[in-house]
């Protein structure tokens, strides 16, 4: 310390009292950089580590309901099953924290992974890029999918109902057909052909009524659909078929 004041007395000309006092104003000037550079050093490891715990958070939320959103449109799937009783249902899970992940750029994650002091000691450097470089990759395409999946399943959902719709108007001009068959043969005398043939759709006509499940579409399919769209082949070309305009019979 002597030897520094000495030193600024020789360099400056000044007196041993103005030299300590420069020479204490230096060291404090350098303290305070010091102080700031340790604050500012502080500061950014404490931020990296609240982006990090920010992103570990996004992502393991991200998992869980992309998971739960997966588990869901396996359910809607089999209710799609054309034996399935129930009506198809869909089940949509938004994944909320996409939009989180999008705020922690690939940059600020990038910093808080591997930049700062408690980063360079990372020996597996190689190994933590190549698993954030997939990780991100990963997002990139869960967001794009999860977009494109909301907006394919509501072109389905308006394309299923319009064939629920058409199905449902199939069944009752069924009904109604087959009221007007009836009621137009009831109390007269027929054909043996025409008996045989009205016969064989009240036949399959009863069959489906007491048929178990008979609103559920493979039921409805076999028992009826099918045993008529058989009979009117083999009637096609028979007058009592044109007569009667029996073609009307759902062909679905």
């Amino acid at each position: 310390m002597r030897n520094i004041v000495a030193l600024l007395e020789k360099l400056f000309g000044v007196s041993p009292d103005t030299s300590a006092t420069i020479l204490i104003t230096i060291l404090i000037f350098i303290l305070g950089l010091l102080l700031q550079r340790i604050v500012l050093g502080l500061s950014g490891i404490y931020q990296r580590r609240i982006v990090r715990r920010m992103f570990k958070i996004s992502i393991y939320s991200i998992s869980k309901q992309t998971i739960s959103q997966a588990k869901a449109y396996k359910k809607s799937v089999d209710t799609l099953k054309f034996d399935k009783e129930s009506n198809f249902e869909i089940k949509r899970t938004p994944i909320l924290n996409i939009n989180t992940s999008n705020h922690l750029n690939y940059s600020q994650c990038f910093k808080a992974y591997f930049t700062g002091i408690e980063n360079f000691i990372r020996l597996d450097q190689k190994l933590r890029i190549k698993a954030f470089n997939k990780i991100w990759n990963s997002l990139e395409a869960i967001e794009y999918w999860h977009k494109k999946s909301f907006d394919d399943i509501k072109d389905f959902i308006a394309h299923y109902n319009s064939m629920n719709d058409s199905r449902n108007a199939s069944i009752e001009k069924h009904d109604i057909l087959i009221g007007d068959i009836f009621s137009k043969v009831d109390g007269q005398s027929l054909p043996s052909e025409l008996a045989k043939y009205v016969q064989t759709i009240d036949k399959i006509h009863c069959d489906w009524q007491y048929a178990e499940d008979r609103t559920r579409p493979d039921v409805m399919h076999r028992k009826l659909v099918l045993p008529l769209r058989i009979l009117n082949r083999k009637n096609r070309n028979h007058k009592i078929v044109n007569n009667i305009n029996l073609t009307r019979i759902i062909h679905v």
